[in-house]
């Protein structure tokens, strides 16, 4: 924030509605929003007594009766305003901290129940398998996937022997065991998954 040095305001007379006179004798530069501190000095009984002032007591209780400047008046009138807007940005800041701490319980329990779901799906969904045979999964594997289901057909005891795993559970199968895909030749897993779903990325 720019502004013309606070100082410049040292030795000003400030004239009170009772009659007595302040002197304004230092300003203490702080930055904002706090503003300067105004430190002035008046008579009372004979003595000359310090009292110290924040900004905002400043400018809205002594700023009709201070003797400066037409330049420095104008100054002051307009750094009170900025004070005021920055006030209010702190006071909005503060309640939307508020705000945000109010909301994260709400979206800790939404987020609570949305993992509920989640896992009460894969729950029913894995039960649902259960009660299903191979040849049920494989028709439903096909059917997720977009593929025109040719059945299956059982081991060959003949063919050359392969162990391998099953890219999408990595189940352990073998060829001498385990039924085939009548379309992709593989071998099928109890997940229903064979060899019409395979991508490099499922693999990996």
């Amino acid at each position: 924030m720019q502004t013309i040095p606070w100082s410049l305001c040292v030795g000003a007379r400030i004239v009170m509605d009772s009659g007595k006179y302040l002197n304004l004798e230092e300003v203490i530069e702080r930055s904002w929003p706090a503003g300067p501190l105004f430190r002035v000095s008046y008579v009372e009984s004979g003595k000359t007594k310090l009292c110290t002032y924040n900004f905002q007591a400043f400018c809205s209780g002594l700023l009709r009766d201070i003797e400066v400047a037409e330049h420095l008046a104008v100054e002051i009138e307009s750094m009170t305003s900025v004070l005021q807007v920055e006030l209010e940005k702190k006071a909005l800041a503060e309640r939307d901290r508020k705000a945000a701490e109010d909301a994260r319980p709400r979206w800790s329990e939404m987020l609570r129940q949305a993992a509920l779901t989640e896992r009460d799906r894969k729950v029913a969904e894995t039960e649902a398998l259960a009660g299903l045979t191979i040849e049920e999964r494989h028709a439903l594997f096909l059917r997720k996937m977009g593929r025109t289901n040719h059945g299956v057909q059982a081991a060959n005891s003949t063919k050359v022997k392969r162990v391998t795993h099953c890219y999408s559970c990595r189940n352990q199968l073998d060829s001498q065991v385990d039924i085939e895909c009548s379309a992709c030749q593989w071998i099928l897993c109890t997940c229903g998954a064979c060899g019409c779903g395979w991508t490099p990325k499922a693999f990996s």
